[in-house]
Formats: structure tokens, C-alpha cells, sequence
């Protein structure tokens, strides 16, 4: 039986096996390549969601997450929230697109509360922008169908806040008549909050949790 070469790499934790190193380039090479591949697919994305690389490196899961700190270690990679990018990656909208973007967004400005759809956004900007300003925190994402400006947003929970604090508690009826909107909207929101434990429902009503 042959022996191993006397110089193998130790993956990091939370895997302990040994590799050759020739073998630890490899797989560290083929996800880079990954992560680049899917930069030029997808310009405006900040990165490539870590399940999506997982599933197209086709490792199993300790050798994955081996592979990935190994690289972010040596500054081959980033990762930030779940997404994994190229150090040098960055998202530029194209005139055109930064010019559309800017019209949708005004007309998030015009109407805080009643905002376009989710399939209107795509339809006016395409789906690159759109997620790209989703990724950018720009939007905000509630439903499949329901989206707002973040800043609006956050005015919206604060207000919701302060609404309970002094009522006690808060309809649908309520959150719609206090945003002038419809109860599309305000369903929305409450609901999302409730999922995120801003709010808990009693009923008809919603209070703040504790």
C-alpha cells in the first residue's frame, strides 16, 4: 500500500480531516470560480447566496463550510449575511438603470403608503435593479406582492410603536385609517410584524410583545 505524501492541509474547524493540498487548491480554485461566474450573471447582485454555491459546488456540507472559511480566511472571498462575493466585487447601475430606479423610487415618495407592486417594480425596472435595491436596503420586501421604501418602513414601525403605547392596542381598521391607505397594506405590515415579534395578535388586535 502506497503512503501519503508528509505534507497534507488540515481544513479548519468545524471539520477536522486531512487533504492534500493539491486537492485543497482545487476546491478552493472551483469556488472562487463559482462566486466569479455568478458576479457576471448577476452584475447588481452584492453576492451569491451560500446555500446556491453549496448546492452548484456539490460538497457535502462540513467539507463546504471548511472550503468557504478556508477561503474568506485568505481573503479570496467575503461573506456577509448569508452572501458570498469577490473582495473586489462591486454593484454599479448603468446610467439607464440608475435613471429608472430613481423614477420608481419617486413614486415611492409620492405615495409612502400605497406603493407599486412588487410585479410593477420588476416591470418598470427589471429584476437585477429591483434586487439590487432590495439587497441595498433601499427597499424593503414585506409580502410577495407588497414592498415599501426602507426609510418609510421604519417611520411606519415607529408610528405603530407609538400608536399601541398610547392606545394600548391597534386594528387592521386602525393601521389603515393612520396611513391613509388601504388594507392590503396595512395587512401586510401587521402581519410581518407579528412574524418578526414586533407585534403579537389578541384577537382582532394587535399589541406589542413583551
Amino acid at each position: 500500500m502506497g503512503k501519503l505524501p508528509k505534507k497534507v492541509a488540515m481544513l479548519p474547524a468545524p471539520v477536522s480531516i486531512l487533504v492534500l493540498p493539491n486537492v485543497v487548491d482545487s476546491l478552493r480554485e472551483q469556488t472562487v470560480k463559482q462566486v466569479k461566474a455568478f458576479h457576471k450573471e448577476n452584475p447588481l447582485r452584492t453576492g451569491m447566496p451560500r446555500e446556491e454555491l453549496n448546492t452548484r459546488m456539490g460538497f457535502t456540507n462540513k467539507t463546504f463550510q471548511s472550503i468557504v472559511k478556508r477561503a474568506v480566511q485568505e481573503g479570496l472571498i467575503s461573506e456577509t449575511g448569508g452572501r458570498i462575493a469577490l473582495p473586489d466585487h462591486e454593484m454599479v447601475l448603468s446610467r439607464g438603470q440608475k435613471a429608472d430606479a430613481e423614477k420608481l423610487l419617486q413614486s415611492f415618495v409620492n405615495s409612502p403608503y400605497s406603493t407599486p407592486s412588487v410585479k410593477e417594480c420588476i416591470q418598470r425596472v427589471g429584476s437585477n435593479v429591483f434586487q439590487y435595491l432590495l439587497e441595498g436596503e433601499i427597499l424593503i420586501r414585506l409580502t410577495q406582492d407588497v414592498v415599501f421604501r426602507t426609510e418609510d418602513y421604519n417611520n411606519m414601525v415607529n408610528t405603530i410603536r407609538e400608536e399601541i403605547e398610547r392606545i394600548g392596542s391597534i386594528t387592521i381598521g386602525q393601521v389603515r385609517d393612520v396611513f391613509q391607505t388601504s388594507r392590503k397594506y396595512a395587512l401586510a405590515l401587521m402581519e410581518h410584524l407579528d412574524s418578526i415579534g414586533v407585534t403579537v395578535r389578541d384577537g382582532d388586535e394587535r399589541k406589542l410583545a413583551r
